[in-house]
C-alpha cells in the first residue's frame, strides 16, 4: 500500500492542497465543457427554423398574398408609414387591430396576408382592397399628397380620404 500517505491533508491547515486538486480538476475538465457547450450551440444554428414537434395533422397550408408597397416623390414622415387593418363591421367601442405596419426605409416593404378584405391606410388617405391569397398586389404611396394606387390591372380600389 502507500506508506507515504499523509492522512491531515484535507484538515483546515492544508486549504492551499485542496483548492489546487480542486483546480486541477476543474482545468482538466474545462475543454470538454466547453466542447459540449460549442457543439450545442452549433447543433441549435443549424436547426433553428425546426419545430420542435411536428404533426401533420395540425399544419394546415393558407395562401397568402403578397402587398409591396413602393414610394414615389420626396419623403414626407406623414404619409410614409402604411397600416394595414382587416376590413370588417366593428361596434363603436371595439379597438381596432393592426394586421400589418410597413415603412418606407423597410429593405423590403412588403407583408403577406391570407385571403380577405383589408384596409391600406396612412395618414392622409386609406383604400379597401379585397385580396384572393393567390395574387401578389403592388401599391404606390405617393409621399406629397399620400395617394394610394394599385400598380395591378385587376385590382379596383375604392379610396376615400379622411
Amino acid at each position: 500500500m502507500i506508506n507515504n500517505f499523509d492522512n491531515d491533508f484535507f484538515n483546515k491547515n492544508n486549504r492551499i492542497k485542496l483548492c489546487s486538486i480542486v483546480l486541477t480538476g476543474i482545468m482538466v475538465a474545462s475543454p470538454f465543457i466547453v466542447k459540449g457547450m460549442v457543439n450545442k450551440a452549433i447543433d441549435d444554428l443549424d436547426h433553428h427554423n425546426e419545430p420542435a414537434i411536428v404533426q401533420e395533422d395540425s399544419i394546415i397550408e393558407e395562401d397568402t398574398s403578397r402587398i409591396t408597397i413602393e414610394y414615389e416623390g420626396e419623403y414626407n414622415k406623414e404619409n410614409g408609414v402604411i397600416v394595414i387593418i382587416e376590413d370588417k363591421e366593428r361596434k363603436s367601442d371595439e379597438e381596432i387591430e393592426i394586421v400589418s405596419i410597413i415603412t418606407p426605409n423597410a429593405d423590403d416593404p412588403h407583408c403577406e396576408l391570407p385571403a380577405g378584405n383589408y384596409i391600406i391606410e396612412n395618414y392622409t388617405n386609406a383604400c379597401e382592397i379585397e385580396i384572393d391569397g393567390q395574387t401578389d398586389y403592388t401599391f404606390t404611396v405617393n409621399y406629397q399628397d399620400g395617394t394610394i394606387k394599385s400598380t395591378n390591372e385587376q385590382t379596383n380600389i375604392h379610396s376615400h380620404t379622411r
